[in-house]
Formats: structure tokens, sequence, C-alpha cells
């Protein structure tokens, strides 16, 4: 026990997490399913004078079906998604004698501590694209209409989010500015403060194969890339995640890896 207690103590204040998704789909002209796998795992080491590790985790499976459709040429966009998802959620508090024990074994706490739900819910976007010099897309979208209620795994409340974007191209690169503002309306509890809903970036696409991306993410700096091989593509983004109350109060790097592959 006293040498998970000094190991643990190393680590007071920090926080680990960790998520893996898979996501198969299919999209035609205005028409998309898709099928979606999930699994999230974080925790955090509190308590100098007892150490202890607060875990949550997530296990999610769901679908979506989705229609879109535009108008005046495409000036107007609107999209329709209906959804449903379901959620194995487990939340524990461990100790160090929990965990220098002989039968320490969290598989089994899951088993007996799991939460389940199953909810269902819908998105409604529209997109408006004007004939404007830079070419600029204005889009609004409520999403989780009426909130996807999990029952015992919790809930992912309704939120109405707001983006705008540029298209500034540059003789052979293809450049994109953006900036979008989550929940407009303040559903998500803890995301009163504005900065922590400000998400914006740019983003350059160099010939064949390259895109480059800078940006900030709660008032923190982002970047990323991707290389679109047509049929494979490899994507990486670093963005840091506020834990705090107010954007800038307590920062959690993400290192966020993505394969693609289809035509």
């Amino acid at each position: 026990m006293t040498e998970v207690t000094n190991v643990l103590s190393k680590y007071i204040g920090e926080r680990f997490s960790l998520r893996t998704s898979l996501y198969p789909n299919i999209i035609f002209h205005n028409f998309g399913v898709g099928a979606l796998g999930q699994v999230s795992f974080s925790g955090e080491v509190r308590n100098r004078v007892n150490p202890q590790v607060n875990v949550d985790g997530k296990a999610d499976v769901g679908g979506v079906v989705g229609f879109a459709y535009g108008f005046r040429e495409k000036k107007v966009q609107v999209g329709v998604a209906l959804k449903f998802v379901q959620r194995q959620s487990f939340q524990k508090t461990y100790y160090a004698t929990d965990i220098a024990s002989a039968n320490f074994d969290p598989s089994n706490d899951f088993s007996d501590l799991k939460k389940t739900g199953t909810g269902f819910s819908g998105d409604v976007g529209v997109k408006v694209n004007p004939e404007w010099p830079l070419r600029p897309s204005i889009g609004l979208v409520l999403q989780n209409i009426g909130d996807l209620n999990l029952d015992k795994a919790g809930k992912i409340p309704q939120q109405l989010n707001a983006g705008v974007s540029i298209h500034p191209d540059l003789w052979i690169f293809k450049n994109t500015l953006a900036l979008d503002i989550v929940d407009l309306t303040k559903n998500v509890e803890g995301e009163d403060d504005f900065y922590k809903r400000v998400h914006m970036g740019a983003e350059i696409k160099l010939p064949y194969i390259l895109s480059l991306r800078v940006g900030a993410n709660q008032g923190y700096p982002s970047f990323g890339a991707t290389i679109d091989f047509w049929i494979l593509k490899l994507a990486y983004a670093y963005y840091k995640e506020e834990l705090g109350a107010v954007a800038g109060q307590k920062d959690d790097a993400r290192h966020v890896g993505q394969i693609a592959i289809g035509f």
C-alpha cells in the first residue's frame, strides 16, 4: 500500500483520458446512414493526504440516419438527423488500499456498478451560402432535440450551435477560416463561460494530398494535419480541453488520431 500511495502522490491533480471509436457509414447525394461504437475512459488523482483515483468510463453503441436538401441552387441547405444511443457508464473512486489489494480487478466493479440506458433524439440544421466575396457559409444547428435521455446512464442535453466560415483562396491553395460558438442557450451544465464555448481555426489545403490546420479551442492553441490518399485518409490534431469553470483555469492536453478508409 505504501508503494501505491507513493506512486499516486506523484500525480496529484493529474488527469488521464483515452477514447477510441469506430464509425462505418455510407453517404449518398443527400442521404447518409452510419453506426457508432465508442469507448471512453478518464480518471483523476486527488487528495494528497489519502490519494484516490476517480474513474469515469463509458461505452456507447448507436446509429444515425441523416437527410439533407438544397434550395435555390444550394444557397440554402437544410438537414435532419435521427439517432439512437445505448450507453453503459461506470463511475467509482479507488483508494490506495483498494489498488494494493491482491484481488483488485476493476472489471468486476464495472459489471456490478455499470448504469445502462438507451435514448433517441434528433438534430436539425440549416446552412446559408450567399454569393458574396470569399464564399461565406453561415450555419445553425439544434442538437439532441428535447435532450438525449439515457435513463440511468445520464443524458446528453439539447444545445444550439452557430458557425460561420469564409474561403480566401490564394493561387493554388484552398483556404478556410471558421468560427463557431456552441450552446448559445447555455443548456450544458458548467459551460456558462463564453470563451469555453468558442472555437476557431484556419485550414490551408495544399495541392494533391496535404491539409494543414491551426486554431484556438476554448482559448488554447491547436493544430493538425491531414494526408489524403483518396482511399486512405490519415489525420492528427492537438488541442487542449478546458476542465475548469472558465477558460484558462485548468487545461487538459489531447492528441487525436484518425484513420479513414473508403471511397
